[in-house]
């Protein structure tokens, strides 16, 4: 789709006229060449036109982008969907389908070295993890001040938790607090992306400790997790988030019975795939 076929079709939804629609911004007849993709429109009208009408920038942009995206980057985001999907769904023969393709692709090194992740973790071979791919994901976190929003990096420090040193992972969850809790007008997508960094990292916190035998307890930065997931406005989106809120609140307050009841609850109504992996 277009910029002008989306344009037309969210003017269609609010039922507006072309006039009404762009008043103040441009003329009706500008506006009218744009829906029939007979002129280009600037970034600045762009944005007034959907600030002005109350459009979702997110939602319109994803309207668009297959039309205007090159093809790496329509390749990259389609092997990222399948394999992220397969991932979920712990379906280990597409993994390793999805990843000996990535690999072999002319894709970001950011997406390859996931898969590899991906691969290795559900084909039980993380200990074959080789010092490099970790010190090139380190390199990744350090080389980019602002990778807390860099969706590609938060995707790999998200998978790479598993197999990053204990004091690596400690050093970068801290400072990926003290970002974000520095950052105002966050996006839907950016909100469950960092709700996803939360619960990798309290996962990984908890099996640490269980299998270092250090002290659970709820330290810095598993409070900064725990109260970010704890402020999450309830929504469809976030429900399973605010769950695990209390999952894992229960596991760091050693309430192993509360928190095998909340596991139990949900694989009760059929989320058996969601909390597979949890801890207890």
């Amino acid at each position: 789709m277009t910029i002008g076929e989306a344009l037309k079709e969210e003017q269609d939804k609010l039922g507006l006229t072309e006039e009404k629609m762009v008043q103040g911004i441009m003329s009706k007849s500008a506006y009218s060449r744009v829906i029939h993709n007979e002129r280009n429109i600037s970034s600045k009208a762009l944005v007034k036109i959907l600030f002005k009408n109350g459009i979702d920038i997110i939602t319109f942009f994803s309207k668009i982008e297959d039309t205007y995206l090159s093809e790496s980057s329509k390749l990259e985001k389609k092997l990222s969907c399948a394999i992220g999907e397969a991932v979920n769904n712990h379906e280990v023969d597409k993994v390793k389908l999805y990843y000996r393709i990535i690999v072999n692709s002319d894709v970001s090194s950011y997406l390859k070295k996931r898969a590899k992740l991906a691969y290795y973790f559900l084909d039980n071979k993380m200990k074959y993890i080789d010092d490099d791919l970790k010190k090139s994901i380190i390199a990744d976190l350090n080389d980019n001040d602002n990778w807390v929003l860099n969706v590609n990096v938060l995707r790999l420090f998200s998978s790479a938790l598993i197999v990053l040193p204990h004091r690596n992972v400690e050093a970068e969850i801290s400072f990926f607090f003290k970002k974000i809790n520095r950052i105002s007008n966050i996006s839907d997508e950016m909100i469950e992306r960092y709700a996803t960094i939360c619960d990798n990292y309290l996962h990984w916190k908890y099996d640490y400790c269980t299998k270092s035998k250090e002290k659970i307890k709820i330290d810095s930065n598993v409070q900064d997790a725990l109260n970010y997931l704890k402020k999450l406005k309830s929504s469809a989106h976030n429900i399973i988030y605010i769950i695990s809120f209390q999952y894992y609140l229960a596991l760091f307050s050693n309430n192993i019975e509360r928190a095998k009841e909340i596991k139990k609850e949900l694989i009760d109504v059929g989320c058996n795939l969601v909390v597979k992996n949890w801890p207890v």
